[in-house]
């Protein structure tokens, strides 16, 4: 073999040895064919699982059940997208749970899971590096990013946690149906000059931002929901409470979009306060109790 000498001890090893030798001869020529002159690259597909976020703040209840457990951002049927409630809506598989953050937190994202298809055909020792970055009102921040090992023989990866690298504004509220995140994978060899990207691929998140920590047990979601959407983009505290007022005063409000299920809800709302008979709806004809 050109001047290289091996010696094995019993045939066995030597036909183990030899087969090894032409696996590492064919991997070569394979790695040759897809990075002439580091000008191609294998295309991984990577595609999101769950997303779990960390906060210090409140839970978020289910308006009249229980309380939201994460991941907060869950494929549960595994086709690539959250968009719609199971078939048997007793037992829903996917989910996008609603997030709440005090003004001046780093998001954080406490772990994901992704699976790696199309992984290259090559047995290296390499690493895959998540790229995160965080979209939203016309905002690009980007979290750090981790780095860990690739396995050859594993397809699906948990990351470590991600934390972004700018806060949400201080003092200000918002209501962000749209927080998406880009996650760019990238494999990186630590030999062979081998680079292999999936792209990007992106996940999109419910976020609620109030201007202090609330002082209840639990947050429900459609209050949060309500009082978010009337002081989006305030931070004057007089402001924001006049903002909320106004829209309970005015009326025709209506619960939030859907729930973290993704099933439809959107019903019209009433509140009640003290009258000279009783309790009594402010709008709408609503009966009285």
């Amino acid at each position: 073999m050109n001047g290289i000498l091996l010696q094995c001890a019993t045939k066995s090893a030597c036909h183990w040895l030899r087969q090894g030798i032409v696996r590492a001869l064919s991997s070569s020529i394979a790695l040759g064919a897809l990075v002439v002159g580091n000008a191609h690259a294998v295309q991984l597909t990577v595609v999101p699982k769950s997303v779990n976020f960390t906060t210090s703040e409140l839970v978020i209840a289910e308006d009249d059940a229980g309380v939201y457990v994460g991941p907060q951002w869950l494929d549960g049927d595994f086709d690539g997208q959250v968009t719609s409630p199971s078939a048997d809506p007793a037992v829903p598989l996917d989910h996008n749970y609603p997030m709440h953050y005090t003004s001046g937190d780093q998001c954080t994202v406490c772990c994901a899971t992704f699976e790696v298809h199309n992984p290259p055909p090559l047995l290296f020792v390499g690493y895959l590096t998540f790229t995160p970055t965080a979209n939203f009102l016309g905002q690009s921040w980007q979290f750090a990013p981790q780095t860990i090992p690739w396995v050859f023989t594993q397809t699906t990866y948990v990351t470590p946690s991600f934390v972004c690298q700018v806060p949400f504004p201080a003092g200000f509220v918002l209501k962000i149906p749209g927080f998406t995140i880009d996650w760019d994978v990238e494999l990186s060899p630590s030999a062979h000059g081998f680079p292999a990207s999936s792209g990007t691929t992106s996940t999109t998140h419910r976020m609620y931002v109030t201007r202090h920590a609330p002082q209840v047990a639990a947050l429900y979601e459609t209050l949060l929901d309500t009082v978010c959407a009337a002081a989006h983009l305030q931070s004057d505290p007089v402001t924001i409470g006049t903002s909320v007022a106004t829209d309970f005063l005015l009326g025709g409000m209506t619960s939030k979009a859907v729930d973290g299920w993704n099933r439809p809800d959107a019903r019209p709302l009433t509140y009640w306060q003290p009258g000279a008979s009783g309790w009594k709806s402010t709008w709408g004809g609503g009966c009285e109790c």
